[in-house]
């Protein structure tokens, strides 16, 4: 369909398949104790990032969770000032 782009394409995927070819046998030749050391690294980041991740997401969930609460409360009339006088009138009682 876009054989047009292969005189562009072409060059680009071989360099890249060739850096990749280069990356693997690298990293092949190398000794277990170095492909151990590269594994817990990128574990080590990994997981570091996830956390990161989770940490965000998390808070994100609960402002977005907040907000939602606030505007259910303000579209159900309840932030309206006679219902606030009747919950402190409630509250200051008990």
């Amino acid at each position: 369909m876009f054989e047009f782009l292969n005189p562009i394409l072409d060059p680009i995927v071989s360099i890249i398949d060739d850096n990749l070819q280069n990356g693997f046998d690298f990293v092949m030749s190398l000794d277990a104790l170095y492909k151990v050391g590269g594994i817990v690294a990128a574990a080590i980041i990994f997981i570091m990032g996830l956390w990161a991740l989770i940490k965000t997401l998390s808070k994100i969930i609960i402002v977005v969770g907040v907000l939602a609460g606030l505007w259910f409360l303000y579209d159900s009339g309840a932030l309206k000032s006679d219902c606030w006088s009747l919950f402190l009138l409630v509250t200051l009682y008990f």
